[in-house]
């Protein structure tokens, strides 16, 4: 899998404006759903307080290190401030879904340049596209 001419210039016309997370085919905390792929979803009840809650959360730049199980990767482009959220996570008022499992994965790496100092819980994702490899660490013996 590899990303278009026109999705790198998207990544990096978007700057440190995004934010990764997952959710259950486009349902997250409490119900709430999300506008489809390339629409902007709105958070009507955002404040802007450092707390959990009234916002879009996420992961991304202001806040890096926990996510919530889901099965579906996102990689998301916000627009207005991030509000860092205990250091660990990031809340926005508005974002849009750019791209979903796998490509959510590469856009993050992309965005990262694979430094990525969060946690993401990718058990139950579905990343078709992604090889990984047969073995990671240990010895040869």
């Amino acid at each position: 899998m590899n990303f278009t001419a026109e999705d790198i210039d998207t990544l990096n016309k978007i700057g440190d404006r995004w934010l990764v997370r997952t959710d259950n085919n486009g349902v997250s905390y409490n119900g709430f759903r999300w506008n489809p792929v390339g629409d902007w979803t709105e958070a009507s009840d955002f404040n802007p307080h450092g707390k959990c809650g009234n916002g879009l959360h996420g992961q991304g730049p202001g806040g890096f290190g926990y996510t919530q199980a889901g099965t579906r990767l996102v990689f998301c482009e916000t627009d207005g401030n991030h509000v860092s959220v205990g250091g660990d996570k990031i809340k926005v008022q508005k974002a849009r879904i750019l791209f979903v499992g796998a490509s959510a994965l590469l856009a993050l790496i992309h965005k990262t340049t694979g430094e990525f100092s969060g946690l993401l819980y990718l058990s139950g994702c579905d990343l078709k596209g992604i090889t990984l490899p047969q073995r990671v660490g240990g010895s040869h013996l």
